[in-house]
Parts: structure tokens; sequence; C-alpha cells
């Protein structure tokens, strides 16, 4: 009973005060208690958190997806190409660019094949009038042992699906004297080459096959050779040394027909398919022109 007492008296004696003093100590050391937990709490998560950074990282290298930043500060953002952004337009426009670029290298392929075909015709085209310009022989002289029994032998008549007596004019008109390619007019035969020379050229080939170029003797020669070619040909006219113009047979021209022309030169071709009494055109003996052999 003494001892309660005594502890009674003691209670008694420790003042309010006292008492909130030994309450703040109290919690005082609970806080420090509790900030102690938190401390190792929060090195033990820094602990396990960076053991799981370490992992990931870890298994980033590993993983090919994922790629590390060059610099720490880069923008990774910045570099996505977002639809209407600059970097895309760019884009855009030098693709127009490359394709306009090759359509038109394709375009000028083109147009360089094109032109090289149309020189390539060209080329061929010279060539071939170059070598139409060189003396041919176009027909030969009629054998001498001719016959008409003979003759016919070799050039039998020919009917178109007709059946036609065969009789000596049929023969002749295959068979002359003339020979072939030659055509019998007033006892003369006329040559109407296809072959384009010069004016001396063109009296050597027709010496060549026993003739010379032709002698338009009247209107009715003229109108023959006229009706029966459609190009330009050399005849036996051309300027002497006086200046005035003969024949290759040294006779004097009589009866012209000459065309309506401002051209000159000392040689003279006849227009075929013209109107006769008008076709006789002046040149220079150079040009290259048909001609018209005679002989007989």
């Amino acid at each position: 009973m003494a001892s309660e007492k005594v502890t009674e008296v003691e209670m008694e004696k420790i003042s309010p005060a006292e008492r909130k003093e030994n309450d703040y100590v109290e919690k005082g050391e609970l806080r420090e208690t509790k900030a102690e937990e938190k401390e190792v709490e929060g090195k033990e998560k820094e602990k396990t958190e960076g053991k799981e950074d370490k992992e990931k990282e870890e298994e980033e290298e590993d993983d090919p997806m994922y790629s590390t930043l060059n610099n720490p500060t880069e923008d990774i953002y910045s570099l996505t190409e977002l639809p209407g952004s600059p970097k895309q337009h760019q884009s855009k426009d030098v693709h127009k660019k490359v394709t306009l670029y090759r359509r038109l290298c394709v375009i000028l392929l083109i147009i360089c094949v094109v032109l090289l075909a149309v020189l390539l015709a060209l080329a061929v085209k010279l060539s071939e009038a170059q070598s139409s310009q060189r003396p041919t022989v176009e027909s030969s002289v009629a054998p001498a042992d001719c016959s008409l029994q003979a003759c016919e032998a070799l050039f039998p008549h020919r009917s178109d699906n007709t059946e036609e007596p065969r009789h000596e004019n049929h023969a002749r008109l295959w068979c002359s004297e003339c020979g072939k390619s030659w055509l019998k007019f007033d006892n003369s035969c006329y040559l109407l080459s296809r072959a384009r020379l010069t004016w001396q050229e063109s009296r050597k080939e027709c010496q060549n096959l026993g003739g010379d170029l032709v002698v338009i003797r009247n209107e009715r020669v003229q109108k023959f050779l006229t009706n029966k070619g459609l190009m330009q040909y050399w005849i036996g006219l051309h300027r002497s040394e006086n200046q005035e113009w003969t024949w290759i047979n040294n006779t004097a021209l009589t009866t012209g027909y000459w065309a309506k022309s401002l051209q000159e030169g000392n040689c003279v071709f006849l227009s075929g398919g013209k109107m006769p009494k008008g076709n006789w055109h002046k040149s220079q003996c150079s040009v290259y022109s048909n001609y018209i052999c005679q002989r007989g």
C-alpha cells in the first residue's frame, strides 16, 4: 500500500507540460525510426530498380528492335516525317523531278532514234542515186543473124487469155531490127534511157550502142518522143564554138521547140510528157539527166 501511494504521489508531481514534452520525445523517436525505415526501404528500392534497369539495358542491347541514342539530348521525335512536314514535301518534289527527268530522257532517246533512221534512209537513197548515175548498158544491138523464125522461137506470141491468130505483125512487136528496149519510128530506132549521165557521157554511151544522141528532124519525131518519155532527156543539140545551136551531125537548127525558161547552158534536154511544141530546155552540159539514143 505504501508503494502505491508513492507512485500516486509521483504521478501527481508530474505536471501537464512535462507530459507534453514526453509525448513529443516519444513521437520524435517514432519519426526518426520511421525515417530510418524509409531510408532503408528507399535504398533497397534503388538497388532493386538499378538491377532492373541494368537487366532492361542488357535486354535492349541484345534485342535488334531497339537502338541507343547517339546523343542523350537527341530528339527522336523531330526526326520522324509527319504528314505535311517540310521533309516529306521535299522528298515528294525530288521524286517528281526524277520522274520528269526520266521521261525527258526517254523522249530524247526516241527523237535520236528517229533522226538516225531518217539519216540511214537518206544515205541509202543517195547511194542508189549515185549508182544509177553510173553508165549501164541497157540494150544491145540486134544480132546480125537475127531472123523472124529465130526470134519467134525465142519470143513466142503472148496473148492475154485470148486465142488470136499468130502472124508476122505480133512477132515483129517482139522481134524487130532495132533490138530489145529500142523503139522503131520513121525508119529509125530510138532508146529512152533509164540511167542519168552528163551530156558527153550520154553521147559516148549512145555511140557504144551503135548510134548517137537523137536528132529531131521534124514535128512527128518530136511528138513521138514527147509522148513516149516521162523524164528529162538529153538530145543531140548543143551550142557550137561560134555560139550557134547545132546538131551532132553538124547541121544547123532550123525549127526549135523551146520552153519559156530563164535557164542558160550549152546543151539541151527534152521534157517528156509535156506539150511537144514547148519542152526544150537549155542546161549546163555537166548536169546529170536521162538521154535518148538514135540509130539508123
